[in-house]
């Protein structure tokens, strides 16, 4: 609940920045924007996932890779910059994710593109990937620790 407020906070104070410095005003995109937002709290989750597992098998030996995934993930996501900016041999890659397709959408939403049904469905489709093959690492994993005795007993 901590963290949603503080994305609530963060957001509602990046919105009175942008509007107070810049003259920005997205609430007119507001409604178009929620499904890509969407689309990233669902990958979010799946990385959530996959790190908890890898945290449950590895311990805290793997804390410090752990906070380095989703800057991994940053560069191909295309957050900064449009997926045409990316070298042609990295394009499936960032394609492959589900960040890359809802920042694209975003910035054709913000472009006044409209919302774009293609970027949307498969954002979903790969978000519904990553989180199907999360749960299933993170049962191998749980697994894998249990197996181990790595698992503290709790009565």
């Amino acid at each position: 609940m901590s963290n949603l407020l503080k994305a609530i906070v963060g957001t509602a104070a990046a919105t009175i920045v942008a509007f107070v410095f810049y003259s920005y005003d997205f609430f007119p995109y507001l409604l178009a924007l929620l499904p890509f937002i969407l689309v990233l709290i669902i990958f979010a989750l799946a990385v959530g996932i996959l790190v908890t597992g890898l945290i449950v098998r590895y311990t805290t030996k793997i804390q410090s890779f752990t906070w380095s995934i989703t800057g991994l993930v940053m560069p191909f996501s295309c957050v900064f910059y449009p997926l045409t900016a990316l070298p042609r041999p990295l394009r499936p890659l960032a394609l492959a994710l589900p960040t890359t397709q809802a920042f694209e959408g975003l910035r054709q939403v913000m472009a006044g593109g409209g919302l774009s049904l293609a970027r949307l469905g498969s954002g979903l489709a790969l978000d519904c990937a990553y989180l199907l093959a999360a749960v299933a690492i993170f049962d191998w994993l749980f697994r894998a620790a249990r197996a181990r005795g790595l698992l503290v007993k709790m009565e």
